[in-house]
Order: C-alpha cells, then sequence, then structure tokens
C-alpha cells in the first residue's frame, strides 16, 4: 500500500522512465527500431556531358554535401546519362530518377513560360535573376508552371553573362547578319532568323571544323573559359560582347514531387540549403574562370575583341521585344510569367542606374 503512494507521487516524466525500464527486453528492441531514422536512396540524371568540369563538380560537391549533413540518411547516386530513353526533364517527372539536373528554356516545347526561369534576350543579370526568383515571385511562378508535370524545381547554378560569340568577318551593321551561318540556340536563334535580321541559325556538334569548312559562319558557344577550351579562338579572330542573348542564364534542380514529398522537413531544408550553396558556387566559378580566360584572349594579338555597335544591338532589342509580345499573345502562362518578368527587370534596371550614379 505505500509503494502504490509512492509510485502515485512520482512526476508522470519520472514514472514514464521507470516503466521503460520494467519493459520486456523484445519490446525495448521493437520501441528503437520504430524510432530510427528513414534513409532515402534516390538517383539523379543531368543533361551535362563530362567535360562541363565546373557543373559536374559543382553537382558532385552537392551530393556530397547532402550525404554528409544528412548523416547518410539522403543518398544520391548520380546515373550515367547516356541510353536512358528519356530526357532529364521526363525521367524526374515520371519518376524513373528522384532528382535531376538541367536548364529550362530545353522544356519550352513542354511550357514556352520555362524560358524565363532559364534566361531571355536582353534579360536580367545573374544577381537580378536570383533576386526575382527569391524575393520577386519567380520561384513561386516557376514552381507553377512545373507543378503540373510532377516536378520542384530549385535555382542551382548560373553561368553568368556569356559572350557574343566568334565570328569570321565583322559585324559593323544589322544587315551584316544577312544569310550569316551562325550556331544560336533557343530563342535567340529565333530573333536571328526574324525576317528584318535574316540570319540562319544552323546547330553543328563539331564547332571548330564547321567554322574552318564554312558550314558556319559564327560560333555563340558560352563563354571565354569554355571557348577558349573548344578552341574556338584559333578559327574566327572577332570575338564579341555582349552576351545579349544569354545576360545570364539560370540552371535548375529538379526534383520528383512525390519523392519530395516523402523527405522529412530537416532533409527538404537540406536540400535547399545545399542547392542554395551550389548555386553560388558554380556561378562564382564561372565567373572567376572566364574572367582569368578573358585576359589570356587579350594578349593574343591574333584575336580581335569587340562590342557590338549600338545600332546592332538596338536592333536586336526591337526584335527581341516583338518576339516576346507574339509569344505572350500566344500562351497565358508565357503571357502572366512576361508580365512579372518585365515589371521586376524594369525595377531593378532603374536600381541599378541609380546606384552607378551615387557611386
Amino acid at each position: 500500500m505505500q509503494l502504490r503512494k509512492i509510485i502515485l507521487l512520482l512526476p508522470l516524466s519520472l514514472f514514464v522512465l521507470l516503466s521503460a525500464t520494467c519493459t520486456k527486453p523484445e519490446n525495448a528492441s521493437s520501441q528503437i527500431s520504430l524510432s530510427k531514422p528513414q534513409t532515402f536512396n534516390w538517383h539523379m540524371r543531368t543533361v551535362w556531358p563530362a567535360e562541363f568540369e565546373i557543373l559536374t563538380q559543382g553537382i558532385k560537391q552537392f551530393i556530397e554535401d547532402v550525404r554528409i549533413i544528412s548523416n547518410n540518411r539522403l543518398n544520391i547516386t548520380l546515373a550515367d546519362n547516356a541510353g536512358r530513353g528519356l530526357s532529364v526533364f521526363d525521367a524526374v517527372s515520371t519518376g524513373q530518377v528522384q532528382i535531376g539536373h538541367s536548364v529550362a528554356y530545353l522544356w519550352t516545347d513542354k511550357m514556352p513560360a520555362a524560358q524565363f526561369m532559364a534566361s531571355v534576350p536582353f534579360g536580367m543579370d545573374a544577381k537580378q535573376h536570383f533576386a526575382w526568383l527569391n524575393n520577386g515571385g519567380g520561384l513561386k511562378l516557376w514552381r507553377d508552371i512545373y507543378r503540373p508535370h510532377k516536378l520542384i524545381p530549385f535555382p542551382m547554378g548560373n553561368t553568368g553573362m556569356q559572350m557574343g560569340g566568334w565570328f569570321k568577318k565583322p559585324i559593323k551593321k544589322i544587315n551584316d547578319f544577312k544569310g550569316l551561318k551562325i550556331r544560336m540556340p533557343g530563342m535567340a536563334g529565333e530573333v536571328l532568323v526574324q525576317r528584318e535580321i535574316g540570319a540562319i541559325p544552323t546547330q553543328k556538334d563539331n564547332l571548330v571544323e564547321a567554322l574552318t569548312n564554312g558550314s558556319l559562319d559564327a560560333v555563340e558557344w558560352m563563354g571565354p573559359y569554355y571557348d577558349n577550351k573548344r578552341g574556338l579562338d584559333q578559327v574566327a579572330k572577332y570575338y564579341y560582347y555582349p552576351g545579349w542573348h544569354e545576360p545570364s542564364t539560370t540552371l535548375e534542380l529538379l526534383i520528383n514531387l512525390e519523392a519530395w514529398k516523402q523527405l522529412p522537413e530537416d532533409l527538404k531544408t537540406l536540400v535547399e540549403i545545399s542547392a542554395n550553396n551550389t548555386h553560388h558556387w558554380i556561378y562564382t566559378a564561372f565567373e572567376s574562370k572566364n574572367a582569368l580566360a578573358l585576359k589570356d584572349l587579350e594578349s593574343n594579338r591574333d584575336i580581335d575583341i569587340r562590342v557590338f555597335p549600338n545600332k546592332v544591338l538596338n536592333k536586336l532589342r526591337q526584335t527581341t521585344k516583338k518576339l516576346l509580345k507574339q509569344k505572350a499573345q500566344a500562351d497565358p502562362d508565357f503571357n502572366k510569367v512576361y508580365k512579372y518578368y518585365r515589371e521586376f527587370q524594369e525595377t531593378m534596371d532603374s536600381w541599378h542606374t541609380k546606384k552607378l550614379n551615387s557611386e
């Protein structure tokens, strides 16, 4: 009777502790197994070839960061990109793999508005675009247009400002683009093919050979670092800037929506933080390597680095605006995203101008 009174007077927490110590061994092991954190094993595909070592290194570091910080609770295996049939977008969307890395403008045939999540001609630079995604509503718009495809995207990397391309002959006026066979993909290629410009966007694999044999007159590739590694400086003399076609290009981390929902909140937060860290690492790697590569190219007397004439840039800008309006009229999602994108860019440009004038 005295023992019963003592037990009733014990604090609840101590009572629970005493009860646990009296539990049979088999029940104790059962309770421990139930509380063991769940482990997730994901597979990842990317669109990048091995020679894009800035991107492949950044992705591998992202995978390692997630593994270490999660204490092996989230393990990502980088899958072979070859011979898989589906695109990275479709592979992640259907759940063939749980996660992927790519660039949004590759999927404009599915969603024209995806163009804004990567880059548009005469669009925002890297800092402005990241501000739009994080604090201007851009990321919500991005996720809204990807949700029907069972995907959740995150920004993870940016190439920064690209160069305008390598040309075998100088560009002095807009008519110099007439009949010009140029490697220029995406929306910029659509701009150049417009009647008032009249270029001939042409896709080739071996760019050095194409410039040498005349099947290409000009090539846009990426930036000084990768352009130099590709050997483009050996076969074309005129190197133009700015990269009006891609003022910056944001890259994307894609995650299957169902796989994402299965993660506990701490692992979701870990993925977001790691993606954000990788975003900045990739961007700064491109910036530093491009700056050093351009310095080397400037010391080469055989290379003529030039800025596009203002009249040429103005015509390209006008044609871009016309094309954007046409696309907005044809697609409601494109129109909605374009409206928010344009308004934010105008605000940022005004702020940037005031900053420059105050310095």
